[in-house]
């Protein structure tokens, strides 16, 4: 037996033996010596050794011949990397196209632009048109036809489909025009790029050159100053915001807008003193209507900011009153109604909800606070009053999340007023447009008791689909090995745009990941099929609802009297079953446990040697997870939404909202969470759940 088959069995040996223990419902937990776990490493699957494993002789030369390319393209020895990425590509037919555009980029480093375009028109046009264009640029440059190397970067800026990628191609071509010294044209293409793709790289990389230049124009500063700001450097953007300010170019509404935007970045950057001195100046000047507001309302949220509560409340309350018609208004009522209901002043925030809500129907704010209003009506009995304002809030949304969100309550209101035939319509509509959210699942609760979604058919991949996925895999599987992570992703975004429809091919792929334990990049996969099917169907579905360590998880929620469908719900949506997964926070692996709550519970379950780099080894990071979950379901008697606040945002978080009218319900209580962050999470864990029930139950 071979060293690397020898390693591969005792791999596979440590894990029969350890790593999938059963345990019997109600055994004694055991002590466990974290020593006897198998650390994380590289997944044990069949593909470690893949690239020795190659079909033939000539496959294995040409694999060799990619290697042998990449080492001497980093160590710059381009003339080698071009012959080796040549033989590549003769012996390799797989990955005939990237060794010729590896040819390509060879061949451009020694400024070859005929060689580069000879090798480009032998690749698919697909690849070509998105990877091609900078390296033909870069080889026309260096052989000196810069002229020519700015219509291609210029064709592309036009051309290329993603805008991150027309961005790139525009500050590309400015950067040849500031080398043909054609300035004038490099400030246009230079701004082209910057609103290509305003959060991208390449449009910060813009804005810095532009920032450079010495006859930047105020309107080219007030750009950069925006673009900081978007990208979270306030003090950048200050500079560049003020230095338009000074100009005295723009209207006052421009200019008042400059000022807004001026004080939004401080805002963002915590800096509330010095956006509160900006804002004081900014309101007391006669600006637009839809600019007052605007300043307006920043200004109050500043003043909270700054725990100056009385004349927060007395500056959003202007708000409302002054400029009634502004999307500002309903905003800044809805902070009042807010504060109010927070604080137990139920009846003011009734009224305030009920201002904003009218305010301007169609606005986010109004939509918040038509939720919150029915909401409170609903937990004090009034649900024919609630049914009022969720139809009208139903009536002001024709599309999108909004209006599933509204017909679902609109449809729980009315069943609970006794109108079940409308209730019924309502809930149906949900059921229609979104069976698989959170609000069709509840929807189908309410309308039967059980899942009643209708499936399409499960899909099936043919001969063709699964010789085309089984190549693409295989030219997934060696760039992996040769850790081209730029080629796997783009090559992933081919076979979404080449392989979509054609005989199930992209199903196997997807699944194909998941054995190789690739999981994000097939569950978005599954998510394009599915966009691109315009239907679920049970194949589907465990694609974008993996379930790896399903023994584990299994025996341990039931050793803990739990669901082990909510328990892989919980981790799917915690860390994607990635046992090394770490938070901002210090979260760690599938459960995403904080190292001293593990070592807390590692000490009350016998867990020995605990360290906390052993929170990535799943059987203890499930084992771990799956108890501070219990503990929190017996402490909270067993409510699942309280838990899954608790797990999110901390228990005593949960103690406070415990005391808000909307948690006597539990469909109340996720919706009326203060935090997006935990009110998403508490629907989408008990979404996945209901899911992994559907699709895995026996």
């Amino acid at each position: 037996m071979s060293h690397r088959h020898t390693v591969l069995f005792l791999l596979l040996a440590a894990l029969f033996t350890v790593g999938l223990r059963p345990m019997p419902d109600g055994a004694l937990v055991p002590v466990l010596d974290v020593a006897t776990l198998p650390a994380v490493g590289a997944p044990v699957e069949p593909f470690i050794a893949l690239l020795e494993t190659a079909p033939d002789a000539a496959e294995q030369n040409g694999i060799e011949a990619m290697q042998r390319g990449l080492t001497a393209l980093r160590a710059g020895q381009h003339a080698q990397a071009k012959a080796a990425f040549h033989q590549a590509a003769r012996d390799l037919p797989l990955l005939e196209d990237w060794a010729l555009l590896y040819v390509a980029t060879a061949a451009a480093a020694l400024g070859q632009a005929d060689t580069v375009d000879a090798a480009l028109a032998r690749i698919d046009p697909w690849l070509a048109a998105e990877r091609g264009w900078a390296i033909r640029v870069d080889a026309l440059r260096r052989s000196g036809r810069s002229a020519q190397a700015l219509l291609v970067a210029l064709d592309a800026s036009d051309r290329l489909t993603a805008p991150e990628r027309r961005a790139a191609a525009a500050f590309d071509a400015a950067l040849v025009q500031l080398a043909l010294r054609d300035t004038a044209a490099a400030f246009g293409t230079l701004r082209r790029a910057m609103d290509l793709a305003p959060t991208s790289t390449f449009a910060l990389d813009a804005a810095r050159q532009l920032a450079a230049l010495p006859r930047a124009s105020a309107d080219d500063h007030l750009a950069i100053g925006r673009l900081y700001a978007r990208h979270g450097n306030a003090t950048r953007a200050l500079t560049s915001i003020d230095r338009y300010l000074a100009s005295g170019r723009g209207t006052v509404a421009e200019r008042g807008r400059a000022g807004v935007d001026a004080a939004k970045a401080l805002f963002d950057a915590r800096r509330y003193a010095e956006a509160e001195r900006r804002l004081t100046s900014l309101t007391k000047e006669r600006l637009p209507d839809s600019v007052a507001a605007e300043a307006s309302l920043l200004f109050g949220r500043t003043q909270l900011r700054l725990n100056k509560t009385t004349a927060a409340r007395a500056t959003l309350l202007q708000v409302g009153e002054a400029h009634p018609n502004q999307r500002a208004a309903a905003e800044a009522l809805y902070i009042l109604a807010d504060l109010d209901h927070d604080a137990g002043r139920i009846a003011s925030a009734r009224e305030l909800y009920e201002r904003a809500a009218r305010a301007l129907p169609a606005s986010d704010a109004s939509g918040d606070a038509a939720l919150r209003l029915g909401g409170l009506l609903l937990a004090q009995g009034d649900a024919a009053g609630a049914a009022r304002v969720y139809e009208a809030y139903h009536a002001a949304h024709t599309t999108g999340n909004r209006r599933i969100q509204a017909a679902f309550w609109t449809g729980r209101a009315k069943l609970d007023a006794g109108d079940s035939a409308a209730g019924r319509r309502f809930l149906q509509e949900v059921v229609d447009a979104d069976p698989v959210s959170w609000y069709g699942l509840r929807a189908a609760d309410l309308l039967g008791g059980a899942w009643t979604v209708s499936l399409g058919a499960t899909a099936a991949t043919g001969p063709e689909g699964q010789r085309l996925g089984e190549a693409a895999l295989r030219r997934h599987d060696i760039l992996s090995q040769l850790s081209l992570k730029d080629a796997v992703d783009l090559e992933l975004v081919r076979l979404r745009t080449q392989l979509a429809r054609r005989d199930g091919a992209l199903y196997s792929v997807a699944e194909g990941l998941h054995e190789r334990g690739q999981l994000l990049p097939a569950v978005l996969l599954g998510r394009d099929i599915r966009r691109d099917e315009g239907a679920w169907n049970r194949r589907l579905l465990r694609i974008v609802y993996p379930f790896p360590y399903r023994d584990e998880i299994t025996t341990q929620a039931k050793r803990r009297g739990l669901d082990p469908f909510l328990v892989a719900g919980l981790i799917r949506q915690e860390s994607l079953f990635n046992p090394t997964a770490k938070s901002v926070a210090g979260a760690i692996g599938l459960m995403q446990v904080r190292p001293p709550t593990g070592r807390e519970l590692a000490r009350k379950d016998g867990v020995n040697g605990f360290q906390n780099a052993h929170l990535q080894r799943p059987e203890l990071n499930i084992r771990l997870g799956t108890l501070f979950f219990s503990d929190l379901l017996n402490r909270y008697d067993g409510r699942v939404s309280y838990v899954l606040a608790a797990y999110n945002a901390g228990p005593s978080r949960v103690a406070r909202w415990r005391d808000l009218p909307e948690a006597v319900d539990p469909d109340l209580f996720a919706e009326r969470i203060p935090f997006r962050e935990t009110r998403d999470y508490v629907k989408v864990v008990q979404q996945n759940a209901r899911i992994y029930q559907a699709i895995y139950a026996e």
